[in-house]
């Protein structure tokens, strides 16, 4: 769960939170910070009513009942794509945000996906994974990965025999005791 407290109150704004949405761990974050973006909010909410209800038609009404505006928005957007329901906020004047960590800013951002900065790859170990893609572009020099990294210790036998010049029982007792992978 959140640890108490875990809000974002301003008395200029409500709503002013973050607030759940479909997925696991994915969270909104949504400012209403004029009458007219509160009732576009309720327009995309598909919840008009909450601009006509008396503890929601204004600000002051509703900071005297924000945590009770708080849960019934939250229940909301629980079941919202966080993506599409920031781009329709957004395209309504709300101002909205998804929560991000790093990796879902670049797995998530089109340019990114456009230059393929990580690719889907399948691994005869792990299977199928996100890794990084070539980070690099060549306009004359086209790049690519075409094959998965190797398995752990395939390079062994070639890397102790023929490299480091170790006899086949010096490579058989480090194998023993654990000094390969």
């Amino acid at each position: 769960g959140n640890p108490p407290g875990n809000r974002s109150v301003w008395p200029q704004a409500v709503p002013h939170n973050t607030y759940p949405t479909a997925g696991d761990d994915n969270w909104i974050m949504i400012t209403c910070t004029s009458d007219a973006e509160w009732e576009a909010f309720c327009e995309v909410s598909d919840h008009p009513h909450w601009r006509t209800d008396r503890r929601f038609a204004t600000l002051p009404a509703r900071l005297r009942h924000e945590d009770e505006l708080d849960e019934q928005i939250g229940s909301w957007t629980a079941g919202q794509d966080g993506r599409a329901l920031m781009q329709r906020l957004q395209a309504a004047d709300v101002p909205a945000g998804v929560v991000q960590n790093g990796v879902a800013l670049v797995v998530n951002d089109p340019q990114m996906k456009a230059r393929e900065w990580t690719v889907t790859r399948d691994h005869p170990v792990i299977g199928e994974h996100l890794t990084d893609g070539l980070q690099i572009h060549f306009s004359r020099t086209p790049a690519h990965r075409d094959r998965p990294g190797p398995p752990l210790g395939e390079a062994n036998q070639y890397v102790f025999s023929e490299l480091l010049g170790l006899s086949d029982e010096r490579i058989a007792e480090l194998q023993m005791n654990g000094a390969m992978g």
